[in-house]
């Protein structure tokens, strides 16, 4: 059989990328501390949370807060209050309701990135009694929180 002729065309071949983030944090357990606090309270090392955003994608990421100090809770209704804070010390740097933004505007490489916040556990004034400079908390534990982190891309 033979052929007449041939034509040909081009066609556009597109590919969209979607931009995307992913977050993933744990569970952080202060451990055991005694139920007699500083009025500064206690630092117990470093909560990290994991971000994993395309390469190239800018984003940034934040505590949730409705306050400038989240209540923990223990099964009698008493509460300590947590902070977060941007340094190991966990004194000064707390992210606060206002400014609750972890570091700076970070940008995504395709793998899980680190991101370090330091949590400080300190009395609730109103249910932890001031004895000798100190304050005296209900030991009955555990208490906890749930805390909201987020990534803006």
């Amino acid at each position: 059989m033979a052929h007449a002729g041939s034509v040909s065309d081009n066609m556009t071949v597109t590919v969209n990328f979607t931009p995307t983030c992913n977050i993933s944090t744990s569970a952080y357990n202060f451990g055991s501390i005694d139920s007699i606090l500083p009025a500064d309270g206690v630092n117990a090392g470093t909560f990290s949370i994991t971000a994993k955003c395309t390469n190239g994608l800018p984003y940034t990421a934040s505590i949730i807060l409705a306050a400038d100090d989240v209540d923990m809770l223990n099964g009698g209704g008493k509460k300590l209050r947590l902070s977060f804070h941007d340094n190991g010390t966990a004194t000064t740097g707390q992210y606060t309701a206002a400014s609750s933004q972890i570091g700076g505007s970070k940008t995504g490489n395709g793998t899980d990135q680190t991101i370090d916040i330091y949590p400080r556990a300190r009395p609730n004034t109103t249910d932890c009694a001031l004895s000798a400079g100190r304050y005296v908390c209900d030991a009955a534990s555990p208490y906890s929180a749930n805390v909201g982190m987020r990534l803006t891309f």
